[in-house]
């Protein structure tokens, strides 16, 4: 008997709490096992509320006390044995019950998160019906014709935000101001900028510090939807604007750059949202771009053939925006047309 979430799975702890009583997670519990239930009660439930303070000290305070006694209220997750109504302990009953649903949610199709790897790497489709074109070795989608421009200006609307564990990694200052900058400079020949940009710089753009400790687990929506939704959580609402989120993926996901997401898990549904590695920089400063171009259309897109297109999954190199993007990013549902 163990856990099968990929959220859950790898945790010692949370795989003794299944099995052992000793184990059982209690209020004043601290630790990256504690910050991984209360990600999981804030994804499978949005009306649950744990402050900031809590997430960050991985403790298992009063407000998470209140929102495991909350969750385990509404599924019934009581031993009749000696019990009438729910208790604030995570045991067995509770944690496997988690684990049943985040495990589910996993299973689910989601066709819209991408996971872009370097140049010897598939698109990842994480197990979901896809169209064959998008496997490497499928049959090669053929080259639509290039677009005539609808446009001469558009400002993209983006909010850059780091997590707590990409700061504890190093921070993703150093990745953002480049690949910022790279971005503006491939845009710039079609009459792409990112709003606010032109007078502000990068600065306002930068969004508020997401509490959330976990590494992300690119194969993985409620991973990805787990920072997703801790960022709507202190900064919520903003319709018509890209996220672009700087956190660590695994050891596991060392070959990833970024993963675009997007669609419904639980109770959430969000547009499209990019996430970017701060583990894992391309040497040519393309992947905010890159992921952006992912994030512009609904449809899953083949990744460019030419190494020198930003929308090749090249490792370096990447040097041009190709006008079919320029077009996609203008008409994105975070892009705002002038003229």
């Amino acid at each position: 008997m163990s856990l099968r979430s990929q959220m859950l799975r790898d945790d010692r702890d949370l795989q003794a709490c299944l099995v052992s009583d000793p184990a059982h997670v209690v209020p004043g519990s601290s630790g990256p096992h504690v910050a991984k239930i209360q990600s999981a009660l804030l994804l499978l439930d949005k009306r649950l509320s744990i402050p900031a303070g809590e997430l960050r000290a991985k403790v298992y305070g009063p407000k998470t006390r209140a929102a495991v006694q909350e969750f385990k209220r509404k599924r019934g997750i009581i031993n009749f044995s000696y019990q009438t109504a729910a208790d604030d302990i995570v045991g067995k009953m509770t944690i496997a019950r988690l684990d049943d649903e985040l495990f589910a949610l996993e299973q689910r199709p989601n066709g819209g998160r991408v996971v872009c790897r370097g140049s010897s790497g598939p698109i990842d489709t994480s197990a979901e019906q896809s169209q064959p074109f998008l496997l490497v070795g499928g049959p090669s989608r053929p080259t639509p014709p290039k677009p005539v421009m609808t446009f001469r200006n558009a400002l993209v609307s983006v909010v850059f935000q780091e997590t707590d564990a990409a700061v504890e990694a190093g921070g993703g200052v150093r990745l953002l101001f480049g690949q910022f900058q790279k971005a503006r400079d491939l845009m710039a020949p079609f009459g792409l900028d990112f709003a606010g940009a032109a007078t502000g710089g990068i600065f306002p753009l930068i969004g508020p510090r997401i509490p959330d400790s976990e590494q992300v687990i690119s194969g993985s929506p409620v991973s990805t939807f787990s920072v997703r939704a801790a960022s709507d959580r202190v900064l919520p609402g903003q319709p018509g604007v890209l996220r672009v989120i700087f956190c660590p993926f695994t050891t596991k996901d060392d070959a990833t750059f970024g993963v675009t997401d997007g669609g419904q898990v639980a109770d959430w549904n969000f547009p499209k949202f990019c996430l970017i590695n701060v583990r894992k920089a391309n040497p040519d400063q393309g992947t905010i771009l890159h992921e952006m171009i992912h994030a512009c259309r609904p449809e899953r897109r083949e990744h460019d053939g030419d190494p020198t297109s930003v929308f090749s999954e090249n490792i370096g190199g990447r040097s041009k925006l190709p006008s079919e993007h320029a077009e996609g990013i203008a008409h994105a549902f975070f892009s705002s047309i002038l003229s």
